[in-house]
């Protein structure tokens, strides 16, 4: 917290080093740093800490007779909105003028921005938290700013009700009853979200809900109850003093580990572990708050007190400007452009601070209406909250119109532009999400629909082979794949001449069907993207029984390596079990990032799995994509491919399928489960 203007309000260096704490774990995050795999933990002790400060703020002056509703949600839009409007016309201006990959999304995020809904907006939109390889937005963290807002227009009508409703007959507010209301509310939260949460699911939704959230605003509600920051004196005794110490101590030492060990999806988060973060964070509050405190001034020295102070803006910039200066795909620090950006985002942030924040918290706005308007006329045009916030909201509203006319939101036709997750495509142009059949020859558009009825003659049969087919036996089959699949079919990788359905129909399977899908895993579906059970699943129910061609398990190596269940074995029989005796053939993994869930690490666990499954099922090949891919065929992000690289893969894949499941030829049987090229 800034230092106060009003002298009836204490300053507490302490609580500034907490926000620095907390701003500096979200950034750490997002610039992908991996000794911090929870920095983005740091949000909950932001709301936590801005709960108690709100609260406190609110009991503390009713019950000294100075509180009003006005006065309190205009000190709140001043507070933040200018900032904020700051930023996105600067975004705006950036993206207009520059051209950046920005999605098409920009002017609805900054819309529901403008008026603090973008939470609920990225909810129903289905923008998932943990799709890392989505585009992300620029806006994309104003989804926590958002909830606090909604917190601050709801929650002083509601604390002021619960007061009048513990009050005594003496009129005056019990503050351990009141707590304990508060600290009930906070429960039913949790429990919402413990409730909402199924593990192995996307859990987006109860992540960015403000009813699933704002257990960790309340706690912090319950303790300035409890722990009012005008009612803690000195001295105190040596114990209590120590103990006030150690409580904050063992506090800073648990969210220490908690950013330290605990990933985003994590399913112990949400099944107490916000909770548990949030009654931390409290306990460290309580004791930094406290005059006596002897880790309050060592927390809040000079340079975390600067941090701290500035926290919103920084919480502000960073990411944008993160997003903005990152080629595509990238991720993971940089040795030269992550402290670059560092120090991008203080650096505005401090503009914004001198330029912006403190001189409207110190009346700037007032002074320059009476300097417009001369004091009798500015008395008579002070504007009510109602005014302040429609010309606010309003203002902010023509930020995406004008970004919409100015054609803001256009992604760009670089090759290594990455791949919109979020599209789910077949190519027979059907309904999203619906199967599509195809017959492709050579020449001919893939658009061309041919409704059949799969019968025996599609499924090979048992082959003999005296030296590499160039024929499958497949001439029918089903191709499921993820977001490494997604350049094998559009125009925008690949020639038609060199796109897997050219490819397929030269080693003799023409009748294709494809279910690919950016965003998916096996047991997942992020955004419109069906999970790629549900796809084997249509078509099985429609009777195929032709062969299969998975292109799969990049989504699963990641949520397996953040603790989403079930596991790999798993996740590969739930697919085996679905293709029963159908030929299938699996395409292993292999990417270019050393640590973290895509690293090699994760995907050679796929890769050991697949084999595995592999020996215990007769019908089941894998094309070892992994040894023939070339370093010089990944995009920056090290998963997907560049043109050259689809190419070879598309052309990969129809060979292996021709070798795996061979046209009979006198010879030789194939055996073995693995086919390089």
């Amino acid at each position: 917290m800034p230092e106060p203007l009003k002298a009836d309000r204490r300053y507490m260096p302490g609580l500034d080093g907490l926000r620095a704490v907390a701003v500096l774990g979200v950034v750490a995050y997002h610039l992908g740093i991996g000794a911090l795999p929870g920095g983005f933990l740091g949000v909950s002790v932001f709301f936590t800490l801005s709960g108690y400060l709100i609260s406190d703020l609110i009991l503390g002056r009713t019950a000294a007779g100075e509180f009003t509703l006005r006065s309190f949600w205009m000190a709140r839009a001043r507070r933040l909105l200018p900032a904020m409007l700051l930023m996105l016309v600067a975004l705006m201006a950036w993206v207009t003028v520059l051209g950046p990959r920005q999605n098409s999304d920009f002017r609805a995020a900054a819309g529901t921005s403008s008026i603090y809904i973008n939470n609920w907006w990225q909810v129903f939109r289905k923008i998932s938290y943990f799709a890392q390889f989505d585009t992300p937005g620029a806006l994309n963290h104003l989804w926590s700013l958002a909830i606090e807002e909604q917190f601050y227009i709801v929650w002083p009508l509601l604390l002021l009700v619960l007061a009048r409703f513990v009050r005594e007959s003496h009129q005056r507010v019990t503050r351990p009853r009141l707590g304990l209301c508060i600290l009930g509310l906070a429960t039913l939260s949790t429990v919402l979200m413990a409730v909402l949460f199924h593990p192995g699911s996307d859990p987006t939704r109860v992540y960015y809900g403000t009813d699933t959230r704002a257990s960790e605003l309340l706690v912090g509600a319950a303790l300035a109850a409890v722990w009012p920051s005008e009612h803690l004196r000195l001295p105190v005794r040596a114990g209590a003093r120590n103990m006030i110490d150690a409580a904050g101590a063992i506090g800073l030492l648990v969210i220490a580990i908690m950013f330290l060990t605990l990933g985003d999806t994590a399913s112990f988060l949400y099944r107490g572990g916000f909770a548990l973060l949030s009654l931390t964070t409290a306990v460290v509050v309580a004791s930094l708050a406290h005059p006596a405190s002897r880790i309050g001034p060592l927390l809040g020295c000079r340079p975390m007190r600067w941090v701290g102070a500035r926290s919103y803006g920084i919480y502000l910039w960073h990411f944008p400007v993160i997003i903005l200066s990152t080629p595509d795909g990238s991720v993971g620090p940089h040795p030269v452009r992550t402290p670059l950006q560092i120090l991008v985002s203080f650096c505005l942030a401090a503009l914004s601070w001198r330029f912006v924040e403190d001189p409207i918290r110190r009346g700037a706005i007032g002074r320059l209406r009476e300097q417009w308007l001369g004091p009798h006329r500015a008395r008579l045009f002070d504007p009510s909250p109602g005014r302040v916030v429609a010309v606010c909201v309003a203002s902010l509203l023509l930020i995406p119109a004008v970004a919409g006319a100015a054609g803001v939101g256009v992604r760009g036709d670089s090759e290594t532009a990455g791949l919109e997750l979020e599209i789910t495509e077949t190519v027979d142009g059907g309904q999203q999400g619906e199967p599509g059949t195809t017959d492709v020859t050579p020449g001919k558009p893939t658009t061309t629909v041919l409704v059949t009825t799969p019968s025996d003659s599609t499924r090979p049969t048992d082959p003999v082979v005296s030296e590499r087919s160039t024929t499958t036996a497949c001439t029918e089959i089903v191709h499921i794949g993820d977001s490494t699949s997604t350049g094998l079919i559009g125009k925008k990788y690949l020639r038609t001449a060199d796109a897997i359905p050219a490819q397929y129909t030269r080693v003799g399977a023409v009748l294709q069907h494809y279910e690919i899908a950016g965003g998916r895993s096996i047991n997942e579906g992020y955004r419109k993207a069906r999970p790629a059970k549900r796809s084997a699943e249509t078509w099985q129910k429609k009777g195929f029984s032709g062969c299969w061609v998975l292109a799969l398990g990049t989504m699963d190596s990641a949520a397996v390596g953040k603790g989403i269940k079930p596991g790999i074995r798993a996740r590969i029989k739930m697919m085996m079990d679905i293709v029963g005796d159908d030929p299938v053939m699996w395409v292993n993994l292999k990417g270019r990032r050393s640590g973290g869930p895509w690293g090699a690490q994760s995907l050679a666990a796929w890769n050991s799995a697949l084999a595995e499954t592999c020996a215990e099922h007769p019908n089941m090949r894998i094309y070892d994509w992994a040894d023939d891919v070339k370093p010089s065929w990944y995009i920056s992000d090290g998963i997907h491919q560049n043109s050259e690289g689809y190419k070879y893969r598309a052309r990969f894949i129809a060979d292996a399928l021709a070798q795996a499941f061979p046209a009979a030829t006198p010879g030789t049987p194939i055996h073995g489960c693995v086919i390089r090229i």
